[in-house]
């Protein structure tokens, strides 16, 4: 079974400011698609937009920000030295 999410966020208008409506925001959901249709282990983006994604139990996603990602790898490389 393939499950797609979707993000959603607030548009830039024309003149910067936010549309209060959430709208759909397209151009993330491939990157969600590919994270899970590979089922990734982690999603590494500094995009506040994917923080939504913790709201949502299936399927999950976990996002993590860079330095998250760098934590995680340095401590596999600190397991494997061991």
């Amino acid at each position: 079974m393939l499950a797609f999410a979707r993000v959603v966020g607030r548009k830039k208008t024309n003149n910067g400011t936010n549309q209060t409506p959430m709208t759909e925001t397209s151009d993330r959901n491939k990157f969600v698609d590919c994270a899970i249709a590979c089922n990734a282990t982690y999603l590494v983006s500094q995009d506040k937009h994917f923080n939504i994604l913790e709201t949502i139990l299936f399927p999950k996603v976990q996002v993590l920000k860079v330095n998250q990602f760098v934590e995680v790898l340095n401590d596999s490389k600190n397991r494997l030295a061991d």
